[in-house]
């Protein structure tokens, strides 16, 4: 799954002006409550969709685009991409959609305490630097950079790929050493159960004898 932005930007986030006279509806509570919620399901539903999720930042992400942007297992970038985790800057919390559980385990918590905090805005090459972004592109070989991993993707078994992405997240979770090899055998154990093995191990071989 390819997640990227329509025109310029990738994702702004919340309409300021839109959320001002939100904010001023006597229900403000109840309503910022129940929209929290709502686009925080959002998030949980792209970490548990069994197709890893690539995203392609084709500009600024900003605010909740910028949580879009973390929640996707590949962020693949262009030049023209700017991060901003911007919700501190308009009188929120820093802390919004998982970024304070995503940002800290994509590039440490000193990097990731210093952009929550300050809101301020990293371009796309420290933005690779840092590890935000997997790779940069100019802006024309975007999509054809995204497709191409998904390509990859694509070829190896959905099985395999959807196993894999319940470990790395377990992983996330703070799973023990333990309690992630369990996990790790569980997978391959069922990998192998399906089918899954034979078939692409004889594709691999194959790919191998040819060359």
């Amino acid at each position: 799954m390819i997640l990227t932005g329509a025109g310029r930007g990738f994702c702004a986030g919340t309409d300021l002006k839109e959320m001002s006279e939100f904010t001023k509806d006597p229900r403000v509570t109840r309503n910022t409550w129940l929209l929290q919620k709502h686009m925080a399901n959002i998030i949980e539903l792209m970490r548990h969709i069994p197709q890893p999720v690539i995203a392609a930042v084709n500009g600024p992400a900003a605010g909740g685009g910028a949580s879009f942007a973390m929640a996707a297992d590949i962020r693949i970038a262009s030049t023209n991409a700017k991060f901003i985790n911007a919700q501190i800057n308009v009188g929120m919390s820093g802390a919004d959609m998982g970024s304070s559980f995503m940002l800290p385990r994509l590039i440490g918590v000193s990097k990731a305490a210093e952009l929550i905090y300050t809101g301020r805005p990293v371009l796309a090459d420290e933005g690779e630097r840092i590890g935000l972004f997997n790779k940069v592109v100019a802006p024309e070989e975007l999509m054809d950079t995204a497709l191409e991993y998904a390509k990859i993707l694509l070829g190896k078994s959905e099985m395999g790929l959807l196993l894999t992405k319940e470990c790395l997240n377990a992983a996330m979770d703070g799973s023990s050493l333990d309690a992630q090899l369990h996990i790790e055998n569980r997978s391959q154990t069922l990998c192998a159960a399906v089918g899954s093995f034979g078939n692409n191990a004889s594709n691999f071989t194959n790919k191998d004898d040819k060359k």
